[in-house]
């Protein structure tokens, strides 16, 4: 016996739905992906919500007026805890990197490049899980 389309495509999707083993989400896994998804990066650097939270950062942090501690004053507020000399030295070239390369416009570079620093280190797999 033929069934018609609409009654194969409600049923047939139910059954398979009933095939697949079931989740046990009462079950803790015991690893961790190492690194973040792509949509995970492409949320963490262009959500409004990451857009905001590295300008409010940017702002808390503006007012020190050397480089290398206002480097240091955001990773104590983003990762809480100071930064070591490899993270201080790639914000430093990434900032340096930023104002060579970005295209001028009405904001000075450096209030863009605080930002985008930010948004970078908000991204990152540190940040992914909490222990």
């Amino acid at each position: 016996m033929a069934c018609s389309r609409i009654v194969c495509a409600t049923i047939w999707p139910a059954m398979f739905r009933s095939l697949r083993p079931r989740l046990q989400t009462s079950l803790a896994t015991g690893s961790r992906s190492l690194t973040t998804t792509p949509l995970h990066a492409l949320f963490a650097l262009n959500h409004p919500l990451i857009h905001d939270a590295a300008s409010a950062i940017a702002k808390r942090t503006a007012a020190t007026p050397n480089p290398a501690q206002r480097i240091a004053a955001t990773c104590r507020i983003i990762f809480q805890r100071q930064p070591d000399e490899s993270e201080q030295s790639r914000a430093t070239d990434f900032l340096e990197k930023y104002q060579s390369t970005a295209a001028p416009s009405a904001v000075s570079l450096p209030e863009e490049a605080w930002p985008a620093l930010i948004r970078s280190l908000l991204a990152t797999n540190e940040l992914l899980f909490l222990d």
